[in-house]
């Protein structure tokens, strides 16, 4: 069950490889295909080892829904070897009537990989979006749950404390925006407002904090701030507007889409166009303001979703798994 793509013979994991030569972007080379489809991936890169990935897997249980977290490292050559991090079982709320939960894309792992986030929201109306967010230690499994209302991302503000992309987190919820919890003081802080009507995704460097929104009409639109002026918000608890203090980003009259993701150096930003290609541009700042500069493509076509995986290395998710793929 392989089929060779340029030159290069791969598991197909049950999927028809013939158009990813016409795919994949210019010098990439795949690696190996990975066969495991899940809801949401994390994936951890880093120099000398193998990616490790993270993945979500959703499923239902009588009238619960439960959500398993699997650890397992992306070995050319071996196979999957997944174990299991954590499992929460989510009860179905009358209140929903018969709306049902759904898991959102992302587990967040932290720096030095001992906790993970992950979340589910509820489309009730478009008023009522309930949901969680779940902090699971890894290790222990031991698992935390966070009220939630419309979360869309989440990522990490240090090894502890973490900031969520949604309608509220914990007590707080004042609409769409950046909510912020402080593990010392056990408390939720609002930081950022007015990033849109509907919540994008959410990421921090060292250097600047970047979120996106979307407005009535589904446009995107995505901000940036310096990390002082995020840090500033979040120990002080007063908002940081986005509309009016915050850097509007582009690219060279493109529109960069409101679901992203960031590299770990903040130097590069990735996003998938819907039904479109996966895009990539070089990111420098000052004082939070960002330049972009295109890059080519990453890949177009089956491909919906990229992870960096060290080495130069990139995970591109598609319907029937995951393919490891190198920059020649």
């Amino acid at each position: 069950m392989q089929a060779c793509v340029r030159s290069v013979c791969v598991d197909t994991c049950g999927a028809d490889l013939s158009a990813w030569e016409g795919a994949l972007g210019a010098g990439l080379v795949p690696v190996a295909n990975f066969c495991r489809s899940a809801d949401a991936y994390g994936v951890i890169g880093a120099a000398g080892r193998a990616p490790v990935v993270y993945d979500l897997l959703a499923s239902t249980d009588d009238d619960d829904f439960v959500y398993a977290v699997s650890r397992w490292t992306a070995q050319t050559g071996m196979d999957i070897a997944p174990s299991e991090v954590a499992t929460v079982r989510v009860e179905v709320d009358p209140a929903w009537g018969a709306a049902r939960p759904f898991p959102n894309g992302f587990v967040a792992i932290n720096a030095d990989e001992t906790a993970l986030l992950f979340g589910y929201t509820v489309f009730v109306s478009p008023e009522s979006v309930p949901g969680e967010i779940f902090r699971v230690t890894i290790g222990s499994g031991e698992t935390t749950a966070f009220t939630a209302p419309g979360n869309f991302d989440a990522a990490w503000i240090d090894d502890a404390d973490f900031v969520v992309s949604g309608l509220g987190l914990g007590t707080v919820a004042d609409g769409h925006g950046l909510y912020a919890y402080d593990a010392s003081e056990d408390e939720t802080a609002h930081v950022a407002t007015n990033l849109g009507v509907y919540s994008g995704a959410v990421g921090l460097t060292a250097d600047y904090a970047i979120a996106g929104g979307s407005a009535a009409d589904f446009s995107s639109q995505v901000f940036s701030v310096s990390r002082s002026a995020f840090d500033g918000a979040f120990a002080s608890g007063t908002p940081i507007d986005m509309m009016l203090t915050g850097s509007r980003v582009a690219a060279g009259g493109m529109t960069i889409p409101s679901a992203f993701s960031i590299s770990a150096d903040g130097r590069q930003l990735t996003a998938a166009e819907y039904m479109g290609p996966i895009r990539v541009w070089s990111v420098s700042q000052d004082s939070g303001s960002l330049t972009l500069s295109p890059q080519p493509n990453l890949a177009s076509g089956t491909f919906t979703t990229a992870f960096a995986a060290g080495d130069g290395r990139v995970m591109l998710r598609h319907s029937d798994g995951l393919l490891l793929v190198a920059e020649r």
